[in-house]
């Protein structure tokens, strides 16, 4: 049985450090890219999930299952994906809906800039 030294060391590994901040990275840039996708996460059908942070972070989720994982990284990945998900549509059917408020707000956006740009006097 590890113990908390062990598990101390076992953090500072290279390998450990190095997969840790693949995992964090990815998680900054899932919410960039919802951040820039108007609320609506652009892949796998607007889905954020374990297997798709580990995909998009090369990181197997295995991983996150080890004694050293269990309860520290596995613990703080889901409570970002609770949190997460909780400001996401869920669902395919929610984010076809988001996507198409989004795209109807956009388009209604270059209507109203193309009737500016076209009125006299510009």
């Amino acid at each position: 049985m590890n113990t908390p030294e062990d598990d101390y060391h076992d953090l500072a590994n290279p390998r450990t450090q190095a997969m840790l901040k693949r995992l964090h990275q990815t998680m900054a840039d899932i919410e960039a890219e919802i951040e820039a996708h108007h609320g609506v996460y652009p892949y796998n059908h607007g889905r954020v999930t374990q297997s798709e942070l580990c995909r998009r972070a090369d990181v197997k989720k295995a991983t996150l299952q080890t004694p050293l994982h269990k309860t520290t990284t596995r613990v703080e990945v889901i409570a970002w994906l609770d949190e997460l998900n909780g400001k996401l549509a869920s669902g395919r059917d929610a984010t076809r809906e988001r996507v198409t408020a989004v795209a109807d707000g956009l388009a209604a956006e270059v209507e109203r800039l193309s009737r500016e740009l076209n009125r006299p006097g510009n």
